[in-house]
């Protein structure tokens, strides 16, 4: 009642230069929007409610789960138009996709661990420490390949920085058996999962944008869905990331199945000034970046994942997993609680120069993205003097431009 009697004022206040118009606000707590119905259920009756706009969805598949929530899908009346498989998703009923994930690549893979030496997923998983404030057990996990191995060591530099605890849990993904080793030879904690061999080319540097580049971003989800798969919650990061605060300082909530970093160009007109009570959006992300993401173990989480890889892996990867997980979420079925990281403090390589201008000036992270190219990444890194190099030192790594 606060709010509508606020927004009715604001309103009013409007009006007065407008002779003969009268305008009416339909009450927010009867007639709401995808932005507050999760207060709206809890705190009034639902007799009350008279509709719901699905916005501050980011795709109908998300639309239609909050309908499936509220009751307000109505199957049987869809079934007489045949109107129900049209929304589902082609890659994730595709038996050839089917195929590829099978419980040796996706359960209990044989994998090669911190020790140099191979196991099976599930005896590596039963000596993970849990996650602070959680039950279920957690990793920090950075994708790395030869090219980039200064990059990825220099991740984990800035994690040991800012997070001394979290480098317990922190691990590389190999993508190559020859980066595997190297990262052993140098007493880093790394895994490679030795279906990514299976992939054609997968032990040679691809071409960014090549379709083996892609199916090979693909077929990298075997290691974190096998993690999923086994009760392990997932935060990936890729390697090309400058840090300027410990970026697991600020936890989503325990009920969240998903965040994602936003993958922008754009930014908005304002940033607000305290980042410790807006480090994240009430809102999906517009563009959910592959790059940055946290994913729960539980139910919602597991099937998220799932069905990216399914969607990565059509049509042989022609897209990669950035542009698959656009391509799922347009049309996704299923129910999702879901956050974004606030693209004014968890900043990309595209909007980085304009909230510079905007004088934001302490962001948690800078992601490399929206450049082609190492050399260009790596300098642009440089420039942000997020380099660790006494750390590097202690790994014999020279930062290559």
């Amino acid at each position: 009642s606060q709010a509508h009697a606020s927004l009715q004022a604001s309103l009013n206040s409007k009006l007065k230069v407008t002779k003969g118009i009268k305008v009416g606000c339909f009450n927010p707590c009867t007639y709401f929007h995808g932005g507050v119905w999760k207060i709206v259920m809890e705190k009034s009756p639902a007799k009350s409610h008279v509709a719901m706009h699905a916005s501050w969805f980011t795709g109908s598949g998300m639309k239609r789960a909050a309908y499936k929530k509220l009751g307000m899908y109505d199957t049987v009346c869809l079934e007489k138009f045949d109107a129900l498989k049209i929304h589902i998703p082609p890659a994730l009923t595709d038996p050839t996709v089917a195929k590829m994930l099978t419980p040796e690549r996706t359960e209990n893979p044989t994998i090669y661990g911190p020790s140099g030496k191979l196991l099976p997923m599930k005896k590596f998983v039963k000596h993970l420490p849990t996650e602070k404030g959680h039950k279920e057990k957690s990793v920090f996990m950075v994708p790395v390949n030869g090219k980039a191995i200064d990059m990825g060591i220099n991740m984990y530099c800035q994690i040991k920085r800012f997070n001394p605890p979290l480098s317990k849990r922190f691990y590389f993904q190999a993508i190559d058996i020859g980066t595997y080793k190297e990262l052993i030879q140098r007493k880093l904690p790394a895994l490679y999962h030795t279906g990514i061999a299976e992939t054609h080319n997968a032990d040679r540097q691809l071409n960014f944008g090549s379709n083996d580049f892609f199916l090979q971003m693909c077929y990298r989800h075997f290691l974190p869905l096998s993690l999923l798969n086994n009760d392990v919650s997932v935060t990936y990061v890729d390697a090309d990331m400058g840090l300027f605060k410990d970026p697991e300082a600020m936890q989503p909530p325990k009920d969240m199945d998903a965040l994602f970093m936003e993958d922008a160009q754009q930014i908005p007109s304002s940033c607000p000034s305290n980042f410790n009570t807006s480090w994240m959006t009430p809102s999906p992300c517009i563009m959910r970046c592959g790059g940055y993401w946290k994913i729960r173990a539980n139910n919602n989480g597991r099937q998220l994942f799932t069905d990216w890889t399914k969607q990565c892996l059509y049509n042989n990867g022609s897209v990669g997993d950035q542009w698959a997980l656009v391509q799922l979420m347009q049309n996704w079925p299923h129910e999702l609680s879901e956050g974004c990281l606030h693209p004014c403090s968890w900043i990309t390589g595209g909007t980085y120069k304009k909230v510079v201008d905007m004088g934001i000036p302490h962001p948690v992270v800078v992601h490399a993205n929206w450049m082609v190219g190492l050399g260009k990444k790596k300098k642009f890194l440089k420039s942000l003097n997020v380099v660790q190099a006494n750390c590097l030192d202690e790994y014999n790594v020279t930062w290559g431009l």
